[in-house]
């Protein structure tokens, strides 16, 4: 149970301002609601409300002079100290600005923000939590230091991490600094030529194609350092891509 108290409380946030939320009427026991946070995607922006309830009564195991002991206590309150590596474009919003919730009670927060190409990754985020709790029988009021972890995931637009329906095209040299040259299918010709960003925009990027040997360069020089996605459709109707990262 603690380490549910723990886990719950941690994925909350640490923004001083007031979320506008509404706890999950539906959520009747101790625990987050939902357990897993939806992916952020670059260049999108990101809410997602998280619901919770603190357990009251509860046990602990404490270390008693090396032996661990199990102990029946009442949670009085927990509080988030500190969050550790979150990307720096989010934050989050608690329906209480203190970040303290006491035992037996719902919130709920608000994690919002905006992710740029850089975050595109798996997130361990660190939360350190204060929990003041009593042991049934004693008056005396205890307190406990833990440190959490939550996941979440930041992704490229426009299915960069995903694979599709067309078929792969090889190119070189990848990563690119100046050129990026794409060798299309030894059967069809060029007939469209696409360039995506990491945010699924389409962008103008120079070419030049090379009937012959049925070739595409691409002048990257002037990119933006990234990931980029290349679809090509030929005169036989047939999709293709292509991804190259630019240095």
């Amino acid at each position: 149970m603690k380490k549910i108290l723990l886990s719950l409380v941690a994925s909350i946030g640490f923004s001083a301002a007031q979320a506008q939320c509404t706890p999950d009427p539906a959520l009747n026991y101790p625990g987050i609601y939902p357990n897993k946070l939806p992916n952020a995607v670059v260049g999108e922006d990101y809410s997602q409300v998280i619901s919770l309830k603190v357990p009251l009564d509860t046990s602990i195991v404490i270390n008693n002079n090396g032996t661990p002991m199990n102990y029946d206590v009442t949670v009085d309150s927990a509080s988030v100290i500190s969050i550790e590596n979150v990307p720096a474009g989010f934050g989050y919003e608690a329906d209480k600005p203190t970040r303290t919730w006491v035992g037996g009670s719902k919130g709920c927060a608000r994690l919002y923000g905006k992710a740029v190409e850089a975050d595109a990754k798996d997130w361990v985020i660190w939360v350190k939590v204060l929990t003041y709790f009593k042991i049934k029988g004693l008056s005396n009021q205890f307190t406990r230091l833990d440190s959490s972890s939550i996941d979440f995931k930041v992704v490229l637009a426009n299915g960069l991490f995903e694979a599709g329906s067309a078929f792969r095209l090889k190119g070189y040299p990848n990563p690119a600094n100046n050129t990026f040259n794409l060798q299309l299918a030894q059967t069809g010709t060029l007939k469209q030529l696409s360039v995506y960003n990491a945010m699924g925009q389409e962008i103008t990027v120079p070419s030049s194609y090379d009937s012959y040997a049925n070739q595409v360069s691409l002048n990257t020089e002037s990119l933006t350092p990234g990931v980029y996605l290349i679809k090509v459709s030929d005169n036989q109707n047939r999709l293709f891509e292509s991804r190259f990262i630019k240095q």
